[in-house]
């Protein structure tokens, strides 16, 4: 029988790992996707609600969000879209398409 001494010296570093273990589930993992989706909804409209009603330049950020429209054809001509001359254009050509001569009418 013999005996084998180790003399070691320096640091012992001794380390302790704990957790939990659990399995993955689908259902939690849409819970929490769909909480903080709705967080975020949530988070805009209490950032408009403070800046439209509580803060003292109100009036800058409403003017800023919200665009008033006097003249609808002015609204149009500035985006580069003329509705009235289109639709006008395509009721022409469906009435045009379906051979009845009675509805066409001339500008």
């Amino acid at each position: 029988m013999h005996r084998t001494l180790v003399k070691a010296y320096g640091i012992r570093f001794q380390i302790i790992v704990s957790g939990k273990a659990g399995k993955f589930s689908i259902v939690p993992l849409l819970l929490n996707i769909g909480s903080g989706i709705a967080l975020l909804g949530i988070a805009t409209v209490i950032c408009d609600f403070i800046v439209m009603y509580i803060v003292k330049r109100r009036s800058y950020y409403k003017d800023k969000k919200y665009q008033l429209v006097e003249d609808r054809e002015a609204l149009f001509e500035a985006d580069g879209y003329d509705e009235l001359a289109t639709t006008e254009q395509s009721e022409k050509d469906s009435l045009n398409r379906s051979g009845d001569d009675s509805k066409l009418y001339t500008e």
